[in-house]
């Protein structure tokens, strides 16, 4: 019989684990330095809920006696919730056991031994160590503040010893499991959060990838159309200027050197909450959210300068210099159809490099119109 409740207690608890994180994959299993408070409450809560299955399936292991694991919970959410995430899920422990057996020696008795295990669970979580010891730790730091518990409560000596060797087995068995699901849970979610970023960043700028920009575009888009906040939409759509004789004279390495500082250049360049992406090899762009034409246009210009006043050294003793040219596009005022704005941007992009490069281009209508110093507007 108690096996077959130790085996429903490892069902439960594992099984809530892996239903949990099925659900919440991107608030548990994820570095404390990084979590956000209320994901730290949130692990909380999930560590007071599975406490809470572990006390309705108990083991008894002798006609008085039985086993839950509770101190399972609070270590799983000192570890990867920290501080604030075990005092959540003790609080939901122990008013549990309030509302089970109100003001009485029980509760009491187990307030107590819940608050030397909170202290000790979080001295351990905040060493510097890695997450196999902390688990180590803090299981042999349960057994012996539950050991001498059970001397208190136990006072056959006989029985008191069964009941520990009991209990030992059966704990360390359980949190052996539970540790190598989670660093299985671990690595899994590790893998999903890298693949999740590498569908939307680009690997060797950070900036959003051609599949997040489309994203984005296609999300504003809905926006603008809706008049939700945002009114005007600008494109800029740029590319370097003669990028291939880059990397054929100095090498592909060079041009990675190149693109990873125009991406800083335009993300120094324009607002916190515009949209900059790599488009794709040397093509770049800067979703402009509320920005009217002359805006863009100034942004445009601001760019292109920066860009060729900046000093590109792709080695110890060489330095370049190159120059973009740039396509812009404005709904509604200029592109009247905003399913056109990126045509429309690469239409004004393809005439500023045919007709000289480093230049801007900007589209209206079914022309591009000189703006000022380096503008062309063509039919």
């Amino acid at each position: 019989m108690m096996i077959i409740e130790f085996f429903i207690n490892s069902c439960v608890f594992i099984t809530s684990i892996s239903v949990l994180s099925i659900f919440f994959k991107d608030k548990i299993l994820i570095s404390k330095s990084s979590t956000t408070i209320r994901e730290k409450l949130f692990i909380g809560m999930i560590g007071g809920l599975l406490e809470i299955l572990l006390i309705l399936f108990p083991i008894k292991v002798m006609p008085d006696l039985s086993i839950n694991f509770h101190a399972l919970p609070i270590i799983l959410s000192s570890i990867y919730g920290g501080t604030l995430s075990t005092i959540v899920t003790t609080v939901i422990i122990n008013v549990l056991f309030y509302l089970i057996f109100r003001f009485s020696i029980v509760s009491i008795f187990f307030l107590v031994i819940n608050l030397f295990l909170i202290i000790g669970f979080i001295f351990i979580s905040n060493t510097k160590t890695t997450i196999k010891n902390k688990w180590v730790y803090s299981t042999l730091y349960s057994l012996v503040v539950s050991s001498i518990g059970s001397i208190i409560l136990i006072k056959n000596t006989q029985l008191l010893v069964q009941f520990l060797i009991i209990y030992y087995l059966n704990n360390l068995l359980l949190t052996y499991f539970v540790y190598k699901f989670m660093e299985h849970l671990s690595k899994a979610f590790e893998a999903y959060r890298t693949l999740r970023t590498e569908a939307s960043i680009d690997f060797l700028t950070g900036l959003n990838n051609v599949r997040q920009f489309n994203k984005s575009l296609h999300r504003i888009s809905i926006a603008v159309q809706k008049k939700e906040e945002i009114q005007y939409l600008s494109l800029i759509f740029l590319d370097i200027d003669y990028f291939k004789e880059i990397n054929d004279k100095y090498g592909h390495g060079s041009g990675d050197i190149v693109l990873k500082n125009l991406a800083n250049i335009l993300t120094n360049t324009c607002r916190a909450f515009d949209i900059i992406s790599r488009n794709g090899g040397e093509e770049f762009s800067v979703l402009l959210l509320n920005c009217p034409t002359a805006d863009a246009i100034q942004v445009a210009e601001r760019i292109r300068q920066n860009v060729e006043a900046y000093s590109f050294h792709i080695s110890n003793k060489t330095t370049i210099h190159i120059t973009i040219s740039i396509g812009v596009s404005t709904y509604p005022s200029l592109t009247n159809n905003i399913d056109n704005l990126l045509s429309d941007a690469d239409t004004a992009l393809y005439k500023a490099k045919n007709e000289g490069r480093n230049k801007i281009i900007l589209y209206k209508g079914n022309s591009l119109q000189n703006g000022f110093n380096r503008y062309n507007i063509v039919p």
